[in-house]
């Protein structure tokens, strides 16, 4: 099923911006496809956070195989009957397991109303899906457009739409203001209006150039407890650094702005240092991260460490040998990838321990490791 809209919507952008009326008649019509069962999108944005689209796909395709084999189909029933230790044999971090067996409960007990949603104005209806754990503002209003068919949404938190504005119009950058500009134009079909401005992001104009088309890396810096963090991001979305101390580049090839990624991230570490357990995680895409797939296999693996737990890099190496089906993967090879892990804290490299309990390997010194792991008053070993 695509997003339904035709003539009439085109029409009436092409009357609002020369611009985009060139744009629209020069890609044609852009055909979007949707998932109108709300509560089945809600699982796969869950599923997809923080991995690539074809483990996300994989992981979904386990999903509906399980639970289409019990019952038909999935549905909230099937769903909040399972026990978390089942949805997450999937492939599914524990975090995120429990987030789909709470959405699932409370659909059951009318705790949280799709049909209401479904009714909902924009903003409330992106307010209440936002409330959900595991779903963000940007996420909410993608549901709305892929699931519900809205056909004003244009999404300030989407940098593909400000990235196609910059390019379409010769902006340096797109704030709030400008931004609103652009949205009260679109209005009422700015749905329809981001599919072509991601289309421009994308490329699909060569005849479009601007410096915005060349790719820009960011970064922004964070005072904590354990001295200064750099993070940095190569797409402006998803993070792709957390170090502590300055990169090893030279950060004037970079550009300092403090993006909603490094909002997301500063709010994450307030939270962490302040000895609590953040119930959210920044946006982070593994497939996107420098490294190899058995490095970004170990990180997956860290990720699924729970706070104020730990494991060693022997468990690690059994878990990963049973996963590829081989007689053994040497723990010094996981030292190696852990000790490459790009993302400090986040993806918590400082969990792992030596056998017996002995802090070893940290890339950032063994006195920040202990600090961090007396924080979180780690009790007890994570198998």
């Amino acid at each position: 099923m695509h997003f339904e809209y035709g003539q009439t919507e085109l029409n009436y952008l092409k009357s609002k911006d020369k611009k985009l009326a060139k744009i629209i008649d020069e890609i044609g019509f852009i055909k979007k496809e949707i998932n109108p069962n709300l509560f089945l999108s809600l699982i796969q944005n869950i599923i997809a956070q923080q991995i690539s689209g074809k483990a996300a796909r994989t992981i979904w395709a386990r999903f509906k195989e399980t639970f289409c084999a019990k019952n038909g189909k999935i549905s909230p029933k099937t769903i909040a009957k399972a026990e978390i230790s089942e949805i997450q044999a999937l492939g599914v971090s524990l975090k995120k397991a429990s987030y789909i067996k709470e959405l699932a409960t409370l659909v059951t007990q009318n705790k949280f109303n799709l049909k209401a949603v479904e009714k909902m104005s924009d903003n409330d209806a992106i307010n209440a899906l936002s409330s959900l754990k595991g779903i963000g503002i940007w996420t909410a209003e993608m549901l709305l457009l892929f699931s519900l068919q809205r056909k004003n949404i244009f999404s300030y938190g989407d940098l593909g739409i400000k990235k196609g504005l910059e390019i379409l119009y010769k902006h340096d950058k797109i704030d709030k203001k400008l931004f609103e500009k652009y949205r009260k134009k679109f209005s009422p079909y700015g749905s329809v209006a981001s599919f072509y401005l991601w289309a421009v992001a994308n490329g699909k104009i060569a005849s479009l150039t601007n410096k915005s088309t060349k790719p820009q890396i960011y970064y922004w810096r964070y005072n904590s407890a354990l001295g200064q963090i750099t993070m940095k991001s190569d797409d402006g979305i998803n993070l792709s650094e957390l170090r502590f101390g300055k990169f090893d580049e030279n950060c004037s090839k970079f550009k300092k702005q403090n993006l909603q990624i490094f909002k997301d991230t500063a709010k994450w570490l307030d939270i962490y240092f302040s000895g609590n357990l953040p119930n959210f995680t920044p946006k982070i895409s593994l497939n996107l991260l420098k490294g190899s797939e058995f490095a970004k296999q170990i990180w997956q693996i860290l990720l699924q460490i729970p706070y104020a737990l730990t494991t060693t890099y022997g468990d690690i190496a059994k878990l990963i040998a049973t996963q590829k089906n081989t007689d053994k993967i040497s723990a010094q090879a996981v030292g190696t990838a852990v000790g490459k892990n790009p993302i400090a804290i986040i993806i918590p490299c400082h969990r792992v321990i030596g056998k017996n309990g002995k802090l070893t390997g940290y890339a950032y010194g063994l006195d920040k490791k202990e600090f961090l792991l007396n924080l979180e008053k780690i009790g007890r070993k994570f198998d």
